[in-house]
């Protein structure tokens, strides 16, 4: 049997025809023909592509940090029922529990009553 027959075509295996493509990007050998020419577009527009969503996953961890931020300090300073309040389009039906009346008292009867209402004319 001829050895020859046996062996596989490596030049048709993907990873040749990926490497092909890679030196072609990079220069080091020249495209002949349409296909490895639209192979390496097609690198390149992947690469970009992919560089984008990079860049867009990397502002949407930003913004989420951000967010979480927030509702930290948040969760800090009022009380859940506070922030089941702000929640809501009106007042209605709402309910304070003692804790949030007395923190709010005491946040009062502290800074005195003007101090308070400024505190609070831009929330």
């Amino acid at each position: 049997m001829d050895e020859a027959a046996n062996t596989p075509n490596c030049q048709d295996s993907p990873q040749v025809q990926l490497l092909s493509v890679a030196m072609a990007q990079e220069g080091e050998i020249e495209t002949t023909d349409q296909e490895s020419h639209m192979a390496v577009l097609k690198v390149h527009e992947l690469q970009q592509s992919v560089t984008k969503q990079a860049k867009h996953i990397e502002s949407l961890k930003l913004a989420l940090c951000n967010k979480q931020s927030k509702s930290t300090k948040l969760n800090k300073l009022f009380q859940p029922d506070q922030l089941e309040a702000l929640s809501r389009d009106n007042m209605r039906g709402s309910s304070w529990s003692n804790e949030t009346v007395k923190e709010g008292l005491q946040l009062r009867f502290s800074c005195g009553a003007r101090s308070y209402e400024t505190l609070f004319a831009d929330v």
